[in-house]
């Protein structure tokens, strides 16, 4: 197998914001960001075992649960949703490398450095590419919001039809044919 190739972080103190920002959008479109563990059964007693007493009576199996009840009908805003959160995330993401942007030139000030410099232009380009994600994203989920489909849904299976009906007018005659499909 060959090696993977890696993504090369420009600086070392964004990576716990990067981590933080991953959980925190799995929470959001996990629920929790956590897998529940399945209940296993508990193990068979081996087959081989000699048996000198009879065998105790079975424990009584627990009662079955109720069938969960069906998901709630969903009214199509889920997405409006989920980008008005995301661009919420980018404000905040953007509003960090923002100050830390401050921070930078501040101490390009002190002592000014080629290295600072960059550090600072690094932290303000990605402010700004996150607050124009969630620009983007925010206008997202209020087009999402306001724009519905409130038509109801055609049939699938719907026949082509053609209609003919005669045509009568003072200088003439004919058909006309409308075709739907």
């Amino acid at each position: 197998m060959g090696d993977l190739p890696s993504v090369k972080t420009p600086n070392r103190r964004f990576r716990p914001l990067a981590a933080l920002l991953t959980l925190a959008a799995c929470a959001m479109v996990e629920g929790t960001g956590r897998a529940q563990p399945a209940e296993s059964p508990p193990p068979a007693p081996p087959a081989d075992a000699p048996s000198s007493a009879p065998a105790p009576p079975a424990p009584a199996t627990p009662a079955t649960s109720p069938a969960p009840p069906p998901p709630a009908a969903s009214n199509g805003n889920t997405a409006a949703f989920v980008t008005g959160g995301l661009a919420i995330a980018a404000v905040a993401t953007g509003t960090v490398f923002g100050v830390i942007a401050l921070g930078d030139k501040s101490d390009f000030e002190k002592q000014p450095t080629y290295a600072k410099a960059n550090a600072g232009n690094d932290s303000a380009a990605y402010c700004d590419a996150a607050f124009g994600a969630a620009l983007v994203l925010g206008a997202t989920s209020v087009i999402l919001l306001l724009a519905r489909d409130d038509t109801p849904p055609r049939a699938a299976n719907h026949a082509v039809t053609l209609t003919a009906s005669p045509v009568v007018t003072p200088h003439g005659g004919g058909v006309r044919a409308v075709l739907r499909f």
